[in-house]
């Protein structure tokens, strides 16, 4: 078995630049760095990883709490986060709250008691128990949903201005009719896009009635519930817009399933932009999540706090975008 002296034979550096190197413990130059990384991979060395984390006090481990592993946003952030935490030098555990609160606290308290090195929460909502009370012996950041009495980090889409890219959208298409599948009361970003989109439509001397609203909770299968609850309406709204891309998938199916077609008849548009929303028939039309760079910087500002634990809360806004597909229509006649 190769050890680190054998890496810095092979590479020709001393045994401190290969420490340097698999530690990350000095800024060494891109050809010294290639120079070692080269020579461990002929010599498949691999660290003592637990010497490691014994002599500097650290896990090596990250924690990521999510409210809805088959929801493939939350997975698409979730591989985004793993890649990231990878390139430095850490594992991933990877937990699923099943937007339970107790779940949640659980899971909290068994990141807390593995001595993971930090945790990224992606809170299962606003709740009023501190269920996440475990995680606040270590340094942690929120992604994607708010706890603003929490004093970290916290990572956002800029849900409201997302809300009233849509809501601007399907008004430059002429729609004046519109209901809105919304998420569960609790989560901040499903407020935030429904006060985005009302401000849209405000600004058109437009007002959105409590009747436009039908409850959701970011699952096809409640999209699905909503669309069938709209073919019993005595009149159809000309466009819908569905708080997540998976119940515009729901709605859309519930329609098809009618004989309504969509675009023509009824326009949908989602949010998130999650894989598959270019390949459902018709594409869908979303509002776009940068969940590739929300992720990345989940885990550098987290690796921040764990180098310095009296770092003050800081946010961080992303801008969302709108992407133009098949399942909104041409402008229509006023």
């Amino acid at each position: 078995m190769a050890t680190i002296r054998d890496v810095a034979e092979r590479a020709g550096v001393s045994v401190t630049s290969v420490s340097h190197v698999v530690n990350k413990s000095r800024i060494v130059t891109p050809e010294l760095r290639e120079k070692v990384l080269s020579a461990m991979k002929e010599l498949n060395y691999r660290p003592n990883l637990m010497a490691r984390s014994l002599r500097r006090k650290h896990s090596f481990t990250l924690g990521l709490i999510l409210p809805d592993i088959t929801n493939p946003y939350f997975a698409e952030i979730a591989r985004h986060i793993e890649d990231a935490s990878f390139e430095h030098g850490y594992s991933l555990i990877i937990c699923n709250s099943d937007q339970d609160f107790s779940l949640e606290s659980r899971y909290a308290q068994v990141l807390a008691d593995k001595q993971v090195d930090g945790t990224i929460l992606v809170s299962a909502g606003v709740n009023p128990s501190n269920s996440v009370a475990p995680i606040l012996s270590m340094p942690f950041i929120m992604l994607d949903r708010e706890l603003p009495q929490l004093p970290t980090d916290s990572i956002q889409s800029d849900n409201f201005q997302g809300g009233f890219l849509a809501a601007s959208h399907l008004l430059s298409l002429n729609h004046r009719d519109f209901v809105c599948i919304v998420g569960p009361k609790n989560i901040h970003p499903s407020y935030n896009r429904l006060e985005g989109f009302r401000k849209a439509l405000a600004e058109e001397g437009l007002h959105l009635d409590e009747s436009a609203l039908l409850q959701g909770d970011f699952s096809s299968e409640s999209g699905y519930r909503q669309g069938k609850a709209l073919l019993e309406r005595n009149q159809l709204p000309t466009a819908i817009f569905a708080f997540n891309d998976l119940m515009a998938f729901g709605a859309i199916t519930a329609l098809a399933e009618h004989g309504i077609s969509v675009p023509e008849e009824v326009s949908v548009i989602g949010y998130d932009d999650i894989n598959q929303s270019s390949y459902f028939s018709p594409r869908l039309t979303t509002v776009a999540q940068p969940h590739h760079e929300m992720g990345k910087m989940a885990v550098e500002k987290l690796l921040e706090r764990i180098a310095d634990k009296d770092l003050p809360g800081r946010t961080f806004h992303f801008s969302p975008r709108l992407v133009l597909r098949n399942s909104t229509d041409l402008p229509r006649s006023r």
